[in-house]
């Protein structure tokens, strides 16, 4: 944000520390002339504004003309939930359980198959996925847990964060028994302590890929990957979560959500008759995957 704010001043031959007020609103209607979102552009507003800072006390708070202009975009574009519904998990599930056994798989579907199940276990962002390491793992015949050294999305000081799987009565979907597999067939080949590694190169891969793994399993089971993207899965996963009897809380735990509104607002969809309780006894992991 600040590298796009320094080009849109040298343009214009200014100095990004003599920049007044009025330029800094034309920058960010410029911003959203090109039909960024409202929390883009306030992302912009607060690197620049808080950049600015360092050197000059007045960026240090926001005036009233900023906070009203700022108002009226909010106004013109509101923040809404990308998705204002979700698609189907026994799609995927079905899909997942045609991939088996699992020793007759190639590296390539095994790979796959393992990626989208710990994301609808987990719920977790892709940027997870690819910090699990197997050096942070405890591993035993029929549990798995995470630990994360890596400073992930919600990461705070004196929060720690951990992933914890238990075997799954139904082998075709088991994740405990897909990570077995997949830890035996990538031991002798992989080139890194990443989890999730290339099923070419067998060397690490980036959050992207990891996005586009979930996401060509979503389009082989008939999800429309043209409107849904793989951030959705955590929304798909959470919901049919919630619609199985999963408990408010272990889903917020999950899914790593600090609050239940931030859930109900972004992720939760397709609920509407259903009463969010703390009282339901499933997993996260056994209603998600309940077809």
């Amino acid at each position: 944000a600040w590298k796009n704010f320094i080009f849109w001043c040298d343009k214009r031959n200014r100095s990004a520390n003599e920049i007044t007020e009025k330029e800094l609103m034309s920058y960010l209607f410029s911003i959203f002339k090109n039909g960024k979102s409202y929390s883009t552009i306030n992302t912009h507003k607060v690197a620049v504004t808080q950049t600015l800072a360092l050197n000059d006390d007045k960026w240090s708070k926001n005036s009233i003309s900023l906070t009203k202009f700022m108002k009226g975009l909010f106004n013109l574009r509101p923040s809404l939930p990308k998705y204002k519904l979700t698609w189907d998990v026994s799609k995927v599930l079905t899909f997942l359980k045609s991939l088996f056994p699992l020793e007759s798989l190639d590296i390539k579907f095994l790979t796959l198959k393992l990626c989208t199940l710990l994301a609808l276990t987990t719920a977790a962002r892709a940027q997870t996925l690819v910090c699990m390491n197997i050096k942070n793992m405890c591993l035993n015949s029929d549990s798995v847990v995470f630990y994360f050294t890596s400073l992930l999305k919600t990461s705070r000081p004196g929060r720690s964060y951990s992933i914890s799987l238990q075997k799954y009565s139904d082998k075709k979907l088991c994740v405990v028994s897909t990570l077995h597999e997949y830890l035996k067939r990538t031991k002798k080949r992989r080139k890194c302590d990443q989890l999730l590694v290339s099923y070419k190169t067998f060397n690490k891969v980036s959050t992207s890929t990891v996005a586009r793994w979930i996401k060509d399993v979503m389009g082989s089971a008939g999800i429309d990957i043209t409107y849904f993207k793989a951030h959705s899965i955590r929304s798909a996963a959470s919901s049919s979560a919630l619609r199985s009897g999963a408990s408010l809380t272990d889903i917020l735990k999950t899914g790593d959500w600090s609050s239940s509104k931030n859930f109900k607002k972004f992720y939760c969809r397709d609920t509407c008759n259903v009463t969010a309780s703390n009282n339901n006894t499933k997993t996260f992991m056994n209603a998600v995957l309940q077809m």
